[in-house]
Parts: C-alpha cells; sequence; structure tokens
C-alpha cells in the first residue's frame, strides 16, 4: 500500500500486493498521479 499526507490526513494512493522487492513502476506511476491530483 502507497499512503500520503494531505491536509492533515492520510490517503491510501494505491493498495497491491508486492511478489519482489521492488515496486513496478506501473504502480508508482499509478499513485503519483493520484497525489498530483489531491495535491490540487
Amino acid at each position: 500500500m502507497i499512503f500520503c499526507i494531505a491536509q492533515g490526513r492520510m490517503v491510501l494512493l494505491h493498495g497491491f500486493v508486492k511478489k519482489t522487492q521492488k515496486i513496478p513502476n506501473e504502480d508508482l506511476t499509478l499513485a503519483r498521479s493520484r497525489m498530483k491530483e489531491i495535491e490540487q
């Protein structure tokens, strides 16, 4: 799960099942785009 703190609240950006040590780029890209939406 990827979280961020926005306006004093904890927001879940993306939930997924990790099968390796590395987080797939697709998941990071999706979480980053959602974080930008929240910040606006």
